[in-house]
Parts: structure tokens; C-alpha cells; sequence
């Protein structure tokens, strides 16, 4: 699909995102002591988490719910969030709407900054 990005797409606590696919290294099982904390909430079930690496090259893990899956998403499909809606942090960057379901699209790097 021209102009278009494969997105994870998960879920923590009752909440829907996506991050860009090129992010993640791997989807693993939950390891209590090696994550990047909540940025997203507090999983309410967990057991899976998304690794991924910083920019600097040091390996992250992001407890989740649910993995959804993978979608391509148009670029044109995806909306980036005003600067008054990013109140405490630059993780939730935009949104898309999938079918009737808001989709807050973050990225991963910025967990770790």
C-alpha cells in the first residue's frame, strides 16, 4: 500500500494504541523487573510485553493488556494530536480512527527519553 505504515495495534487497561511496526523487535512474555515503568497505564491483566529499542540501542519493554494485531494504515488516515492535548508528555503523538474506535498512536523512543 503506497503511503502507508504497518502499526501494532494493542491495548492497555480499556485504552486502544498503535505504534509504527519498525519500533518493535519482538513481543515477549511479561518480566517483572525490565520495563519502562506505565507511560501508557497499569496493564490490568498484562503477560505480554513490546520490546523495543531506544535510539541509543538499549532494549525496552512495554507491559500490555491484549496484542490486536497489525494493520497498513494510509497516512492520510492518520492525525497527529494538537500541542494543548499533550499535557504531560510527547508519548500519545496522534490518533486514527479505526472504523468507530479512537486509536492513540505513540511512540515507543519517546518512553525512553
Amino acid at each position: 500500500m503506497e503511503g502507508a505504515v504497518e502499526l501494532v495495534i494493542f491495548e492497555v487497561g480499556d485504552t486502544r494504541f498503535a505504534a509504527d511496526l519498525t519500533q518493535v523487535v519482538r513481543i515477549d512474555r511479561k518480566e517483572p523487573d525490565s520495563h519502562v515503568g506505565h507511560p501508557l497505564g497499569r496493564p490490568t491483566e498484562g503477560g505480554r510485553t513490546l520490546v523495543f529499542r531506544s535510539k541509543a540501542g538499549g532494549e525496552h519493554r512495554l507491559a500490555i493488556d491484549a496484542l490486536l494485531g497489525v494493520k497498513s494504515v494510509r497516512i492520510a488516515e492518520l492525525r497527529r494530536l494538537p500541542s494543548a492535548a499533550q499535557v504531560s508528555s510527547n508519548i500519545p503523538i496522534g490518533a486514527w480512527l479505526d472504523g468507530e474506535r479512537t486509536v492513540l498512536l505513540v511512540d515507543l523512543f519517546a518512553m525512553v527519553q
